[in-house]
């Protein structure tokens, strides 16, 4: 069932990144922190409006989503400046195309919204007001057949419910007769203009076919299909660039997909004119603008051509050799060693053939830690040693890595504390208590 968190404070953490605190994780099994964490950053409801977008609800967001381009339009905070009147942290929603109006659901109340008016025109209780027979929270919903049914998914429960009777006309078990391969606990859910019902839940999607009953696909949300959904990064990783700023400021860049972002060396400064230039940074847009080397608020660069010339983009992870001063890139079943002393790639093969044995293609997400390399894919990792060019050690990473969610984006070692991001979470992992400790929100 769905969940509510509070959102603590806003303060500066890293270089490039404005974030703000979830507070110390103080749940007494680790396991449960896992759980917490990972329902945090999923997307709560969805719906398709009339011009054509589609709006997931996240926490205190919206997100703009063009399926047809598959780019990620917008990310607003709820109210600002669409959806005025609306509440946040929503359990579902859903599309009337009969009367062009939504419905947005949280608890037991409902909120009516006019696409015409372009706000919440009324707000209810769900089973008084309207919806009679049903009773909140729900998981997810959409419409069908131009109105006049509603299916709601609540638990391990359906229910299908007719707008014109105004009653229950059929409930069921999820996956006995009808919606099997679909989760319990959907996430959202939205009737795609295919023709197919897509439910989210957590890292994946599931594809639902009606006249077969059944799902037909089920894969990774950004990997497989709805790609940019999410604001995420492709890298984070200590560059060791020398700081004139403080011998202790640690410099960690971003990779987004064609661009670099470097951290600003007096960006702890609040007087400097660079000090808030990461602010700025337009890692939720989807397409960031052009700003070149002579930038000074944003240090962004066009990687493998300004940055690291010959790397291509959307890479999947980045760690640096301090000792060989050498950047490593991973990309699909590629991998790439750029010798930074000569600004050049030195060393390009296949993982697992010509180097890296043992490492999978397709990483998530790696850091260097002494004599180390960590690797992350799904739900592993994956320790290995380069002075003995192969993997030393593999399990998952919920048994060693305790509170850290799978399927990461990045991850750093930095200030000794290692650094886990998803989505839009940054997860703070503290090696003398083998577990996360803090969880912090990237916008």
């Amino acid at each position: 069932m769905k969940k509510e968190y509070l959102t603590i404070t806003f303060f500066i953490l890293m270089p490039i990144i404005l974030v703000y605190s979830y507070g110390n994780i103080t749940g007494k099994n680790p396991d449960d922190d896992f759980i917490v964490a990972s329902e945090r950053d999923a997307m709560q409801a969805s719906l398709i409006h009339p011009n054509g977008k589609v709006y997931f609800f996240r926490r205190v967001y919206y997100h703009a989503y063009n399926f047809k381009t598959k780019k990620l339009l917008e990310v607003n905070r709820i109210g600002k400046p669409s959806w005025r009147g609306a509440d946040i942290y929503l359990d579902a929603a859903m599309t009337d195309k009969s009367k062009n109006q939504a419905f947005l659901f949280k608890g037991n109340a409902f909120y009516r919204y006019s696409f015409n008016q372009r706000k919440v025109v009324q707000k209810g209780i769900i089973g008084r007001d309207y919806f009679q027979g049903l009773e909140g929270p729900f998981d997810a919903g959409y419409w069908v057949n131009g109105g006049e049914v509603a299916f709601f998914f609540k638990g391990d429960e359906f229910i299908m419910w007719s707008a014109r009777s105004k009653r229950v006309i059929q409930r069921g078990k999820i996956g006995d007769r009808y919606f099997k391969g679909v989760p319990k606990d959907p996430d959202a859910a939205l009737l795609h203009p295919n023709g197919k019902i897509y439910f989210f839940k957590g890292d994946f999607y599931y594809r639902y076919d009606s006249m077969k009953r059944r799902t037909d696909k089920r894969g990774r949300i950004g990997k497989d299909e709805w790609p940019n959904l999410y604001p995420r990064v492709d890298a984070v990783f200590d560059a060791h660039r020398k700081s004139n700023f403080s011998a202790k400021n640690q410099l960690v860049d971003v990779i987004k997909g064609e661009h670099v972002y470097l951290s600003a060396d007096n960006w702890t400064s609040k007087k400097s004119k660079e000090g808030n230039w990461f602010t700025n940074l337009p890692i939720f847009v989807q397409e960031p603008p052009e700003v070149g080397p002579t930038s000074q608020s944003l240090k962004e660069f066009k990687l493998g051509y300004e940055k690291y010339p010959g790397i291509p983009p959307h890479v999947d992870a980045v760690c640096h050799d301090d000792k060989a001063n050498e950047t490593l890139f991973f990309k699909s079943n590629k991998f790439y060693i750029f010798d930074n002393r000569m600004d050049k790639v030195k060393t390009t093969g296949t993982i697992d053939r010509d180097d890296f044995k043992g490492v999978p293609y397709n990483v998530d997400a790696a850091f260097y830690q002494g004599s180390f390399i960590w690797f992350f894919k799904g739900n592993k990792y994956y320790k290995y040693m380069p002075k003995m060019k192969k993997v030393i050690k593999e399990s998952y990473i919920r048994y060693y890595f305790k509170g850290v969610p799978d399927n990461l984006d990045g991850a750093v070692l930095f200030h000794k504390q290692i650094r886990f991001y998803k989505k839009t979470l940054e997860y703070v992992y503290d090696q003398n208590k083998r577990r996360v400790v803090k969880i912090n929100g990237i916008r």
